[in-house]
Order: structure tokens, then C-alpha cells, then sequence
């Protein structure tokens, strides 16, 4: 897990990449259950443990795309601008190109054939001075994301193994751009013209999400 640090706005983005996930659907089940519980301590307690952002990492083209997304939803929060209930949902509506929030979690949400996982988790700053048992501290963080995802935690550099550039072409529509065309007919070979074509739909997924609240 990496934690990146936003002083300015006084939170710490908390980000793990899981693999190999064993139990999708349990865990898709335990969200939606979560989230039907009554406002009683017994509920805000399920639904504190599953606090996360949960975004299919097939989906998402680099790490710098995802932590775009995070940033654009905070500050949505802060100009009481979000479209979704939570900041953690509004990163999922931040990383879609579209304005349909279904689509959203259809797209980049978890679902019962995720394979690997990105799992997201906004805080305050754990201060200097802050107890051991801080749940805003990254051990802390991490051992709650652990307990609740079934799957392998990999090194955040591994994403791109995963990534799906097939898929995220074809949501973000930039399959018949001009530069993927002409990336198409002058690259020496297959492996080049794939490394090019996957720089150029990443570069046009973190503009479209860094654009999106304009």
C-alpha cells in the first residue's frame, strides 16, 4: 500500500492493489448489505469497515489517472459538488468519462468477475503526535483493507499487468482518435504499436478525468 499525502487539503489518499481475488461476490454482497443497514451503531459499524473505494484495477490506466480521479472528488466535496453520496462513489463517477453514474459503477466498480483490485481509502492526516491505534495511520489503514479484501496485495507498479487497454479504449472512445491511427500505421511493430497506443490512452484518460468538472 502507498498513502500520498494532500496537506492542503488536510487528507491522505491510502491506495493497495490486490490481486488474485478469491471472493468478489462476497465482498460485493457485503457492500450492497452495508449499505441497506439501519443508522443504528451496529450499521455505521458495517459500513465504516468496508470504507473504502473499491475500483476494478482492470479499469484503470495508471496510477496517476486514479489519483487524479481521488483529487477531482474531494474537491467536489468541498464545493458541496458531488454527484454520489460519498467521496469514495464520486471517484468512481470522477474516473468515467460519462455523467451517468450507473455507468460509473458499472465500468469501475467492483463486480462479481474483478479479477484485481484497487482499493482506496480517503482520510484526514494522521498527526505526529497520533496513538498507535490511529485508524488514520497507513498500518492501520492497511490492516483494514486486509481483513476485507480476499486477494493478494502486489506493488502498486504491477497495475499496468492488469490493466485492461482494450476496454479502456473502447469506454474512453479513443480507439479512432488521430494520433492512435497514426500511431497504428507508423509503429515498427506490434509490441511498439501496443507500448505507444497504451501512453496515448493514458495520457487522454487522466485529461478527461482531471477535465471532467469543468
Amino acid at each position: 500500500m502507498e498513502s500520498y499525502p494532500y496537506p492542503h487539503l488536510g487528507l491522505t489518499f491510502h491506495l493497495a492493489l490486490f490481486t488474485s481475488l478469491s471472493a468478489p461476490s462476497a465482498l460485493l454482497q457485503r457492500l450492497i448489505h452495508a449499505s441497506t443497514l439501519p443508522a443504528t451503531s451496529e450499521g455505521n459499524a458495517a459500513r465504516a469497515a468496508v470504507n473504502f473505494a473499491f475500483i476494478d484495477a482492470a479499469m484503470v490506466s495508471s496510477k496517476l489517472a486514479l489519483l487524479t480521479a481521488a483529487y477531482q472528488a474531494c474537491l467536489a466535496e468541498w464545493d458541496g459538488a458531488m454527484k454520489t453520496k460519498s467521496v469514495h462513489s464520486e471517484v468512481l463517477w470522477c474516473l468515467s468519462p460519462g455523467r451517468n453514474i450507473t455507468d460509473a459503477l458499472r465500468y469501475f466498480g467492483l463486480s462479481a468477475r474483478s479479477k484485481s483490485l484497487l482499493v482506496l481509502h480517503i482520510c484526514p492526516i494522521a498527526g505526529p503526535h497520533a496513538s498507535p491505534d490511529d485508524p488514520h495511520l497507513p498500518n492501520n489503514v492497511e490492516a483494514r483493507m486486509r481483513t476485507v479484501v480476499q486477494g493478494q496485495l502486489v506493488p502498486l507498479e504491477t497495475l499496468s499487468s492488469v490493466t485492461d487497454w482494450s476496454a479502456i479504449r473502447k469506454v474512453y472512445k479513443v480507439s479512432s482518435d488521430a494520433s492512435m491511427l497514426q500511431i497504428q500505421k507508423s509503429a515498427t511493430s506490434n509490441e511498439e504499436k501496443e507500448r505507444q497506443m497504451n501512453i496515448m490512452a493514458d495520457q487522454t484518460v487522466v485529461s478527461v478525468v482531471a477535465m471532467k468538472s469543468v
